[in-house]
């Protein structure tokens, strides 16, 4: 039976395809966004632009040519897609029989007779991707009615992995209360597991396996469905993340700092007793500070920790300020350190929600945060640079500052020296950043610190 549509479906990998946007107004603005969450290299030519497209390109997402439209922008032969989306109708057409002479695929937004591809409506979710083009111009109404089944869908139970330490829960269960808040209508179960990371407590994390000892059943379990998303401290999560179970949103950041904790009743460090951290980016900066008072490696959740702190074992603890005020702990803080005195681990302070590949979260858009996103890219591409193995000598803390970024960086080599350093410029730039400080610390140069 011959098809009266004359349009085939097809699905297109657009990774690395580029793909040029003449228009920088609302349809243009919407086509970039769907278009770029697939990998397309999207370039945007226009006289003026939306402020959405604006921000996209001061995160490296798309490149902006401020100029109007002539046919010499289309003798680029690598072009793979054409999408004509300014407000006026004879430009559109010239663009769209200029590409039709060029053999460029076109999408003229305002005429689909002249268009050689459908840029249909979308309908994702974690078991399918559907595309939805009406033969009469107006799919909305298959679309609502997709939408409708998807929502039902949605309703049943999203499960939540996590963790089962005392902490780990609790920032769960903050990540459940934000989805609540913005969703009423989702479901939402917690499971927890007992992690490797959680049973071995007698030796350091990298003498048993690295980071990844937080996560690895919870990937099991999110391979076997057994969950939809974990939740994790960013900071515990290796560089090189599994391409199977992607992050697919990250919290703000609370406090970045590490603090120092006392036994109960007393303002300073006792004689005689180590302080507890299992971090060799901890121990090494509190050699500097504390010269007189050796270090000691403590293992277990917060509360397991604290006890062996007011039982004698320690002279004190250092611990993220953030876990301590998630818990309600703040008053135990006796100091939390400046940037200047400890570099907190990369990424420390933020959740974050790890999935499956290919999945439907666009219900994690109230959590995400654009700026975790950006601070995360500098430390951790600093992080991949300059640590293979888990980053136990490497500590990072990047801020923003207006459309600048300071990323701080300490290193601890392989003679054992402890190197600090720091680099500034444009936040569109900051794996960039990143790259370069790292390279600059791999060679012992270091920059004015203070």
């Amino acid at each position: 039976m011959e098809s009266t549509f004359g349009y085939f479906p097809l699905f297109i990998n657009l990774k690395g395809k580029q793909i040029l946007i003449i228009g920088g107004g609302k349809i243009a603005t919407r086509r970039f966004t769907k278009l770029q969450s697939f990998g397309a290299d999207i370039t945007v030519l226009a006289t003026e632009f939306s402020n959405h497209l604006v921000e996209r390109e001061q995160l490296g997402e798309v490149r902006l040519r401020q100029r109007a439209y002539d046919p010499t922008v289309l003798d680029n032969g690598d072009l793979f897609l054409v999408i004509a989306a300014t407000d006026d109708r004879t430009v559109n057409h010239e663009i769209g029989a200029f590409c039709r002479e060029k053999k460029v695929l076109c999408i003229v937004s305002d005429n689909r007779d002249e268009t050689d591809v459908y840029f249909p409506a979308l309908v994702e979710d974690s078991d399918f991707l559907m595309g939805i083009v009406s033969k009469h111009g107006d799919h909305r109404p298959l679309r609502n009615r997709a939408e409708e089944l998807r929502e039902e869908k949605m309703k049943q139970t999203i499960k939540v992995g996590s963790r089962a330490s005392r902490l780990a829960v609790k920032q769960a269960h903050l990540i459940m209360s934000e989805i609540k808040q913005a969703h009423p209508d989702i479901e939402l179960e917690l499971v927890t597991f007992t992690t490797k990371g959680d049973r071995i407590l007698d030796k350091t994390i990298d003498e048993v396996g690295g980071k990844g000892l937080f996560m690895r059943e919870l990937e099991v379990a999110l391979r076997n469905k057994e969950i939809d998303f974990a939740v994790h401290s960013y900071k515990d999560i290796p560089y090189d993340e599994n391409p199977d179970f992607p992050m697919v949103a990250l919290s703000p950041r609370a406090d970045t700092r590490d603090a120092l904790i006392l036994p109960k009743g007393l303002t300073e460090i006792p004689k005689g007793l180590p302080i507890g951290t299992s971090s060799v980016t901890r121990q090494a900066q509190l050699s500097e500070l504390f010269p007189d008072i050796p270090t000691a490696m403590v293992r277990g959740d917060i509360f397991s920790r604290l006890e062996q702190l007011d039982n004698g074992l320690y002279g004190g603890l250092i611990l993220a300020a953030c876990g301590l005020k998630r818990m309600n702990l703040e008053e135990r803080i006796s100091q939390a350190f400046t940037i200047d005195q400890v570099i907190p681990s990369a990424s420390q302070g933020i959740l974050a929600i790890q999935g499956r590949a290919g999945g439907n979260y666009d219900y994690l858009a109230c959590i995400h945060s654009q700026e975790s996103e950006l601070i995360s890219l500098a430390e951790r591409s600093l992080l991949g640079c300059l640590d293979q193995g888990g980053a136990s000598g490497v500590a990072a803390c990047a801020t923003l500052q207006g459309k600048e970024l300071e990323l701080v960086a300490l290193y601890v080599n392989e003679e054992g020296k402890l190197l600090r350093s720091k680099t500034r410029g444009p936040k569109a730039k900051a794996e960039q950043l990143a790259h370069q400080l790292a390279a600059e610390l791999l060679e012992g140069k270091v920059r004015p610190w203070q």
